[in-house]
């Protein structure tokens, strides 16, 4: 076998080794911090707190995203522990190389879990079954997120509402044991939170994404001459003017349009004529152009081009 084939082979087995993996081992393997947020929870600060400083932590717990993540947790813990059903974890997503993997499992959508685990809701005057603040808190901020991230979660909350809980680093204010060591993701792009204190995927990807949009187009300009629709939404589209004369093509929502030209970016309309009408914002953040809202300017109708569709 030649060295190619020898190597997709082995990839081959590896995905199917992957495809084995054994998702009830995993929730084995996080059960005791499961029961460990849940003590910290219940018995540290809900029956360990009186009075104000009770009501503040559940105040904080009821509107926190990371305290959401707790009380979302609580499913999952009454789950493994009061339920005749295991709650699965989603075990496909895998990183690594040749040095090694990991399998990095997310906890399955409330929609996906069990019917035994989503009927097991609490009675009103009863203690029995979970609170229908951990089905929502779960349904919010857990369901689908990675099980590593919603524990970092968890632990960044309790830290807040008491930092003398976590051990330190000795003789620093560091947390001992963090960062996490660094997994290896084959292709070095891929986002890793390895510290409480440090963003989730989703906080990570939001500033991003943020950052992005704040961030003005290549070239010197961009001609609009079309309108479409996306979805019920209008975009504009056609060239951005480049170094050297030369064009690439865009397509671009209204809001975009308008964070691009108070960056100080040009937009003109092209008219059916040709002439082109600088783009404009007013104070209420609206696009003009000669004297009419973009969004009813007369873009000529486009020939051959589709409209774009979401991913």
């Amino acid at each position: 076998m030649d060295t190619k084939n020898k190597a997709r082979a082995d990839a081959e087995k590896k995905v199917g080794d992957f495809r084995r993996v054994d998702s009830e081992r995993v929730a084995l393997e996080i059960a005791p911090a499961l029961a460990a947020v849940r003590t910290l929870d219940l018995e540290v600060f809900r029956a360990g707190l009186r009075g104000a400083d009770n009501q503040r932590y559940l105040a904080l717990q009821r509107t926190d995203p990371q305290g959401q993540v707790v009380l979302g947790l609580v499913l999952a813990r009454n789950a493994d522990i009061h339920l005749p059903a295991t709650l699965g974890l989603h075990v496909d997503r895998v990183v690594g190389d040749d040095d090694g993997y990991r399998v990095m499992p997310s906890w399955l959508t409330y929609d996906r879990l069990p019917t035994v685990v989503r009927a097991n809701k609490r009675s009103p005057g009863s203690r029995n079954g979970t609170s229908e603040a951990s089905h929502d808190a779960y349904r919010d901020t857990v369901g689908g997120h990675l099980v590593i991230e919603t524990l970092l979660d968890a632990f960044a909350f309790f830290g807040r509402c008491d930092p003398t809980l976590a051990r330190r680093a000795p003789g620093t204010d560091n947390l001992a044991h963090f960062p996490l060591p660094a997994m290896n993701t084959g292709d070095g792009y891929d986002y890793e939170r390895r510290h409480p204190d440090q963003p989730n995927r989703a906080d990570f990807g939001a500033e991003a994404r943020r950052l992005t949009e704040d961030v003005p187009p290549s070239g010197s300009g961009r001609e609009i001459s079309y309108r479409l629709d996306s979805d019920g939404t209008a975009v504009y589209c056609r060239h951005t003017v480049e170094r050297f004369g030369l064009r690439s093509a865009f397509t671009e929502s209204a809001a975009q349009i308008v964070r691009d030209i108070r960056a100080g970016y040009t937009y003109v309309a092209v008219a059916t004529d040709g002439v082109h009408h600088p783009v404009t914002v007013d104070a209420d953040g609206c696009p003009w152009a000669d004297g009419v809202v973009l969004e009813d300017y007369p873009f000529p109708s486009p020939t051959g081009i589709r409209s774009p569709r979401h991913g």
